[in-house]
Order: structure tokens, then sequence, then C-alpha cells
């Protein structure tokens, strides 16, 4: 129990790079971040870090500085460039362009819990283009099922609860991380 707590201050000390913050639709606000330490771990487990969580604090807007809050890693981001936005494809296959080498940046999407709950001050916060400082603990979790012994998968999801799935997408979209980690997939199916 005292080792454990002693990570996590340790963890508390690291500040991710914050590369971009948008306020999207629907009290929505996306997070690009740079943290290499967090994105290679999860760019480690392969398939096994699909629906990885992380713990935020923004030192500006918490209560105090023990309110942490989860929430899934939405994609993996590389320095050549951030992802293609999903909206972009339109319900079209496409391919992601290939990756030299780990991801340093992660992607996390944060829906507004309502009038004066943390989300909507980080929501308010990413409208008003403040300068953000954002604090990682993580990653910790995966998806619950070893997708990589499955040929056909089908991925139901909605709203906010997409986030989980946008990991698996982000891999299945890239041929040579498809390939590596879910070596007997042939088809997969998102509703």
């Amino acid at each position: 129990y005292s080792a454990d707590w002693v990570i996590r201050i340790y963890q508390w000390t690291r500040t991710a790079s914050v590369v971009s913050v948008q306020a999207l639709a629907d009290g929505c606000t996306r997070l690009h971040l740079r943290c290499p330490a967090i994105a290679q771990a999860i760019y480690a487990k392969k398939a096994d870090g699909i629906a990885a969580f992380i713990y935020l604090q923004h030192p500006g807007i918490s209560a105090n500085p023990l309110e942490w809050h989860p929430f899934t890693v939405s994609g993996l981001e590389w320095s050549a460039g951030p992802d293609r936005e999903m909206s972009s494809w339109q319900g079209q296959a496409a391919a992601v362009p290939a990756r030299e080498g780990p991801p340093d940046g992660l992607t996390v999407h944060i829906k507004s819990m309502g009038a004066g709950s943390w989300s909507e001050r980080l929501h308010k916060a990413a409208l008003e283009k403040q300068g953000m400082t954002i604090r990682l603990e993580g990653p910790y979790g995966h998806m619950g099922i070893n997708l990589a012994k499955y040929s056909h998968v089908l991925n139901i999801s909605g709203g906010i609860g997409f986030t989980p799935c946008a990991g698996l997408l982000q891999l299945v979209l890239d041929p040579a991380r498809r390939q590596a980690c879910l070596p007997l997939l042939r088809s997969m199916r998102v509703v």
C-alpha cells in the first residue's frame, strides 16, 4: 500500500505538454498531449493497450491537488503529425499513414458532465483558449477481451462511449500495427 502511494506521488509530478486543445460540439473537449512515457507504455502493450485509461489533473480548475479524473485514451499520436480526425473519414475505409518509431503523445476526448463539473470547467478553459497545464498518471487497464484471437470483430458504441473503440479503430487502420497486434483479424464492423 505504501509503495503504491510513493509511485503515485512520483507520477503526479509528471506534467504533459499540451500540444492542442479543442472545444468540440456538445461540450466535448479534445486534448492532444505530448507524454512519451505513457504513449510508449500503451503502444508496447499492442492490442492490450486498447481502452487504456489515464488520470488527469488540471491545477487551474481542480478544487484540490488530489482531484484526479480517469479518462480513456482515444488515440496515440506521433511527432510526424496528428492522426486524421475520424469525422474526415466520412464512413469510408481509409488507411492511416505508416508511422516511424513509437508514439510520443496521446489524445483524450472529455465530455462535459454539466454545470459546475470539472469537465465543464475544462471545456470552458478550452473555449477561452487558456494556457493549460495537465498532470498525468497511468496508464492503467485495457480492453477486457483478447482481440488477437478473433478473426471478426463487431464493435458497438455510442456517444462519448466511442473513445475506447477509437483506439481500436486507429490500430486496425494502420496496416503494420494491425498485422503485428491482430494477425487473425479479417473484418471489423463498427455500429
